[in-house]
């Protein structure tokens, strides 16, 4: 299957090898909804029907309002399950679309360790988009 790498460090990562499948696919989840957060009305129908949604009032229309505000939802109790550093990440890496070298840069952290934490911080980020389970080790 044929990536276009230059649209995020996500896709780059991947081609790399540096994150597997399942990593990818969190990722590419979370993008989704921040993504959908972002999504702004800029008046015309034509830009809201080009994403999915149609504003004229109809039955069957879904309003963008709801579904960004399901999204908004969604992604504060991700962050919540994150934490703030592990949240913070996502945003700027996943969300935003920043290099490993650029966060580095603005956190003052070693790029080894931000790869490190970035891997982290999917693993903990699928269990809130229900990807994965939780698993108890304490049995009856």
């Amino acid at each position: 299957m044929a990536k276009n790498i230059r649209e995020s460090e996500i896709e780059y990562l991947s081609a790399k090898r540096v994150i597997n499948h399942f990593e990818l696919e969190v990722a590419n989840k979370y993008r989704k909804i921040y993504e959908t957060t972002e999504l702004k009305a800029t008046g015309d129908n034509l830009s809201m029907i080009k994403y999915g949604c149609r504003i004229d009032g109809g039955a069957d229309s879904t309003s963008s309002v709801d579904n960004r505000l399901k999204a908004i939802n969604k992604l504060n109790y991700i962050h919540r399950v994150i934490g703030q550093n592990y949240a913070d990440l996502m945003q700027h890496i996943v969300g935003q679309g920043f290099t490993i070298k650029q966060y580095s840069m603005l956190s003052k952290t070693k790029p080894r360790k931000v790869s490190r934490l970035l891997r982290e911080a999917l693993h903990f980020t699928a269990e809130p988009l229900g990807l994965t389970k939780t698993r108890h080790t304490i049995r009856a």
